[in-house]
């Protein structure tokens, strides 16, 4: 588990050093850079954890963490870790996000992401066990520029049915 959170650590501290070498706004002055924390339910593993036990099993949802770099102003890409408490198992998701914005004003975006990743999960015998996984939200909308609240909906994968959260843009 040391090793998992040290090599996440690293490629975030990565992530960090590049984002400093690139200029931090365009030329029309769009922040470029955030990071955001995340609240969301109805993932992939709340919908199993519920068949399996006939709904009888608490579900807490997911916490996440991200950061996105805009290349333009229509797409966004980056990179969202996820950790649930599903089942009595412990699960971690890394995933790389697409996102693209259908519509984009200075305090108003409409968009739809994809993202693609792994997950890690401690089950409750200690055992590590991996699987691909991912989240596809069909309408997400976000309000502000520099302090921005998001809320996706029509969502299915990690990040859940419905995902709500803050970002701070730079």
């Amino acid at each position: 588990m040391r090793k998992i959170i040290a090599l996440l650590l690293l490629a975030s501290s990565f992530i960090w050093a590049q984002s400093g070498a690139v200029e931090s706004r365009n030329k029309t002055g769009m922040n470029r850079h955030n990071i955001s924390v995340g609240y969301g339910f109805g993932t992939v593993f709340d919908f199993g954890a519920a068949l399996a036990s006939s709904f009888e099993d608490d579900s807490y949802g997911q916490v996440s963490v991200g950061y996105g770099y805009k290349v333009g102003s229509l797409f966004e890409t980056g990179a969202l870790l996820n950790y649930e408490l599903a089942s009595e198992a412990q699960i971690f998701t890394l995933m790389a996000v697409a996102k693209f914005n259908w519509i984009n004003k200075e305090y108003f975006r409409l968009y739809s992401n994809l993202d693609l990743g792994v997950s890690m999960g401690l089950n409750s015998d200690d055992e590590l066990e991996w699987m691909p996984m991912g989240q596809v939200s069909l309408a997400g909308v976000e309000f502000g520029k520099d302090i921005v609240f998001f809320l996706e909906t029509l969502g299915w994968g990690q990040s859940g049915l419905f995902y709500t959260g803050l970002k701070y843009a730079f």
